[in-house]
């Protein structure tokens, strides 16, 4: 009898084992991007197939929600961004997110923009250059979001990918990198209630120093008087360039763009204050320069030649 008991509850737990293993869930997001006075768009990233609802509601316990939904597409990392449309300005709504028959897995909130030209006092949150990933980041996150504010802007360096030798010319590492901006240390719960929008800058676009199609690496050499140091630019692998835009557009919520063939670049209106990200790593020109340091001359050490 005691081995039979023992054979139920060992199948009991692998039972739940595997219902665990195999239960829908969120691995990354929600991140709310695209923010105007009537809409915004929600990205979520499950571990399996199939349909994301989001339940709108401006009521905290949800006493009259409005559901959006989409499918998730499994050739984009099991991702999908869900268009919220038919809000009313200057509104805080509630939202829960289920998959398929799991209801409610994670909420959050957020706030329509005010109408354009509307003043008012705003507060906007900016970050870049989020390489460290250390515990001091944590507390930074959560500072922000105590504030509540309004918008998050980051800047560009959304994580330095291009630790990664293969960034972005191997997609699947472009496709990484965005799973690591959203799992960075803190911001969950950041992200969750507060919307964002985001250029990238050389790290996160195609490398350290990079312009519109090449990246940069450096080489000194001593000489009889001082140091000579080189900063060439080679261009980057095929498709990389590509691959670097196809993940913002696939994996981030963002605006419309003005142009993909040629940046990210975009603007609109919070209120009565205009943003515009320009873009320029897509637009910077190629840097071929010799920095030529003379130890001999006193008042002019430094000469650069354009080569």
């Amino acid at each position: 009898m005691k081995n039979l008991y023992r054979l139920i509850y060992l199948i009991t737990l692998l039972t739940t084992n595997c219902q665990l293993l195999t239960a829908q869930h969120i691995n990354n997001g929600p991140v709310i991007g695209a923010l105007t006075e009537s809409s915004a768009r929600i990205y979520i990233r499950t571990n399996q197939a199939g349909d994301v609802v989001v339940k709108i509601d401006t009521n905290i316990a949800f006493a009259n929600p409005v559901s959006f939904s989409d499918t998730v597409r499994t050739l984009l990392d099991t991702t999908v961004i869900i268009n919220i449309t038919g809000l009313h300005d200057a509104t805080v709504y509630y939202y829960r997110v289920g998959i398929n028959s799991v209801q409610d897995i994670i909420e959050g909130h957020f706030k329509t923009a005010p109408l354009v030209n509307a003043t008012g006092n705003y507060m906007f949150t900016f970050g870049s250059c989020m390489n460290s990933g250390n515990g001091g980041m944590v507390d930074l996150f959560s500072n922000m979001n105590a504030l509540h504010p309004d918008f998050f802007l980051q800047t560009g360096d959304f994580t330095y990918p291009d630790h990664d030798a293969n960034f972005p010319q191997v997609n699947s590492v472009v496709v990484n990198s965005y799973r690591g901006k959203y799992r960075y240390p803190g911001i969950f719960d950041f992200l969750r209630n507060t919307p964002i929008d985001y250029v990238w800058d050389d790290h996160d676009f195609l490398g350290n120093n990079c312009s519109h199609n090449t990246r940069a690496q450096y080489s000194a050499t001593h000489g009889t008087n001082g140091w000579d140091t080189q900063v060439f630019d080679n261009p980057v692998p095929a498709g990389a360039r590509e691959n670097s835009f196809n993940g913002y557009m696939n994996f981030f919520p963002g605006y419309p763009m003005v142009d993909t063939t040629q940046g990210i670049y975009h603007s609109y209106r919070y209120g009565n204050v205009e943003i515009i990200f320009l873009d320029n790593r897509s637009s910077r020109s190629p840097d071929n320069e010799i920095f030529h340091y003379d130890s001999t001359d006193i008042n002019h050490p430094w000469s650069i030649v354009n080569v």
